[in-house]
């Protein structure tokens, strides 16, 4: 295992990696979410469901040289209605009545539904595949629970223990302005906390968000607990008493989650609007310690900015609730794209992995070089890379690893940085190197 480790490690440095796509073209241009488990990766494009199953060491499966292989496919629904697709997916603990394989999940549709599903395997009736010659299996899903929920467009689930965050968004209408016939549309979200998720018909504590919630965040590790939650929010609808941030903090404790957020975290100029597509945890072995307290988030400006909770560094020294600073901040200067997902981890735990909104583009910073300006491989802070098949589609959905990174553009994808001979058989994958050009980062200092 150290072996493996140190041969990974040195993969991610020297930005080598096998590309590979897992799975076939996803048709209709569905929003695709992504899960990831001990024993299996579950991705989701609308209404089908794809499940690939990893592959233990060694093994000698036939077709399985990357370490996983597709377990098959299935539908969710029947037909095409976009209410019911699929906006997020999260693995709960499994329940030993239903197997205990890994194959219990959260699933959240567009509709405002919040569901427990089981998968199962059918055998298909089709012919086995040519070039394998395995029988194709067909996906299954049971549902077993239904989740209070309002019927709203659910724009994002995470989990963390046994408990789920699910962000909402709902329009209404006002006329308070207005020129006659008219009317301002009052946009307004809403974030849910559910202590647990073996009691769906338990009521969820929830608040209200302004703007257009896109992303979330729940940490019930950290010494105070809490949700962060990124939107969609314009400079007009600041205050005295709220400023100009897209990306609140709200304490969290066992009975209640507060309406009253506990820190804003700023990013954008105060005469900008901005967004917050993506937010996600500090790997436990990333640079900036086993903290889960560190709070990265992609932007629609296109930068990645890491937020730390422990600090005292403020934008405004009235009283209330601080903004905060972020202590870094990652570009890619040559590309004028917004970050859609994000995850961290890779070689040392200490790579940001961006998946940016144009041309399947995969960023991938390191974090612990994070001023270095140099052009050469063994110092350059980061890289981009192509998806394969995605050129013309965003990278929706990340799950990084040691040594993969999974993406979802318009294909499940894989950017594999494990030693061949780790899995015993030789690649299915291109081999590839990154795009090597310095990505912009500025000091805390220097930050405007």
């Amino acid at each position: 295992m150290a072996r493996y480790n140190y041969l990974t490690a040195r993969s991610w440095a020297a930005r080598q990696f096998s590309s590979t796509p897992l799975s076939r073209p996803w048709t209709n241009n569905p929003h695709p979410v992504l899960a990831v488990s001990q024993s299996r990766l579950v991705a989701i494009a609308g209404q089908t469901i794809e499940s690939f199953a990893f592959v233990p060491p060694k093994s000698t499966y036939r077709g399985g040289g990357t370490g996983i292989f597709h377990e098959g496919r299935g539908f969710m629904t029947t037909g095409r209605d976009l209410s019911r697709d699929v906006t997020g997916v999260v693995f709960l603990p499994d329940n030993p009545v239903f197997g205990g394989q890994d194959n219990t999940l959260a699933i959240s549709r567009a509709d405002g539904k919040l569901m427990r599903v089981h998968l199962t395997k059918q055998p298909a009736t089709v012919d086995p595949d040519q070039r394998s010659g395995r029988q194709p299996q067909q996906v299954g899903v049971t549902t077993s629970a239904h989740y209070t929920h309002p019927s709203q467009h659910i724009t994002h689930l995470s989990s963390s223990k046994d408990s789920l965050l699910v962000i909402s968004f709902k329009s209404s209408y006002a006329t308070a302005t207005p020129e006659p016939g008219q009317q301002n549309a009052v946009q307004q979200g809403e974030a849910a906390f559910y202590v647990s998720s073996r009691y769906p018909w338990a009521q969820p504590e929830t608040i209200t968000v302004p703007g257009k919630p896109r992303s979330g965040y729940l940490s019930l590790s950290a010494s105070m607990p809490f949700v962060a939650v990124g939107s969609s929010f314009h400079t007009s609808s600041a205050s005295k008493d709220r400023p100009s941030s897209p990306l609140t903090i709200h304490g969290l404790t066992p009975s209640s989650l507060h309406q009253q957020p506990m820190a804003y975290l700023t990013g954008s100029s105060p005469k900008r609007s901005s967004a917050v597509y993506a937010i996600s945890p500090a790997s436990p072995s990333s640079p900036f310690g086993n903290s889960p307290q560190v709070v990265i988030s992609g932007w629609f400006d296109g930068r990645v900015r890491v937020h730390d909770l422990r600090l005292a560094a403020r934008t405004n020294n009235t009283p209330g609730p601080p903004s905060l600073s972020p202590v870094l901040m990652f570009n890619d200067p040559w590309l004028d794209s917004s970050v859609y997902s994000l995850g961290m981890g890779g070689g040392h735990g200490g790579y940001i992995v961006a998946g940016m909104g144009q041309h399947g583009i995969v960023a991938i910073y390191d974090a612990r070089n994070a001023m270095a300006p140099s052009m050469k491989k063994s110092t350059a802070s980061g890289c981009s890379a192509y998806s394969p098949n995605g050129h013309r589609t965003p990278v929706f959905s990340l799950q990084v690893e040691s040594a993969r990174i999974f993406g979802a553009t318009n294909v499940a994808f894989m950017f594999d940085f494990g030693p061949d001979e780790y899995e015993g058989t030789s690649r299915r994958g291109v081999k590839n190197d990154c795009v090597i050009y310095p990505h912009a980062v500025r000091a805390v200092t220097e930050y405007t």
